[in-house]
């Protein structure tokens, strides 16, 4: 059994105007995934097998009655979950998809960084290997400590969560969450 998970930008989130943009929109933003701030889950549903063009066509050309969501279109996201637990994100771009990383547990939090952290904190093994990894970074950092600190600041103004930790630690969130589910 395949999970198959719509993600859509919410256009009242939308600051940067991304909704239904190329990749090459985003990348000329500066964004290296799709900002998972800003997206809604839509649509959720099971199948044994499915492919992006089957996803693609049950979305734009038959569509489910119970789907409320805009046609598939560019700046969306599809998650396949598979058995084994691997997930993988395919950005619709202009012409075809794009596969990306996306922190779908980040999705609908509207900037708010306690939601983040409680998303966080829901694992209490993840969070205290998480701890003691920042805990040894922070002490063994070496780099110019105002730098560190005009990174924090600049993350915690732009309530960038993984902007902090990457601030605090050098690690990005993707490593970090990587680092929890897998301790030493």
């Amino acid at each position: 059994m395949i999970t198959i998970t719509i993600y859509q930008i919410n256009r009242e989130r939308d600051s940067n105007q991304l909704a239904f943009r190329a990749w090459s929109k985003f990348e000329r933003q500066g964004h290296k995934r799709p900002p998972a701030k800003f997206y809604d889950r839509v649509y959720s549903y099971q199948a044994e097998t499915e492919t992006l063009e089957g996803v693609f066509e049950r979305f734009n050309l038959h569509r489910p009655a119970d789907y409320t969501g805009r046609l598939l279109s560019p700046s969306d996201v599809v998650e396949f979950i598979w058995d084994t637990g691997e997930h993988n994100y395919y950005f619709r771009d202009i012409i075809g998809f794009k596969p990306v990383e996306f922190y779908s547990f980040l999705v609908g939090t509207e900037n708010n960084f306690p939601n983040r952290l409680e998303l966080l904190k829901a694992d209490c093994d993840a969070c205290e290997v998480l701890a003691d990894e920042l805990a040894f970074r922070i002490a063994s950092d070496d780099h110019k400590p105002h730098r560190a600190i005009r990174d924090l600041i600049q993350a915690y103004t732009d309530k960038d969560p993984e902007g902090i930790l990457i601030a605090l630690s050098g690690w990005g969130l993707d490593s970090l969450i990587k680092l929890s589910k897998f301790p030493p």
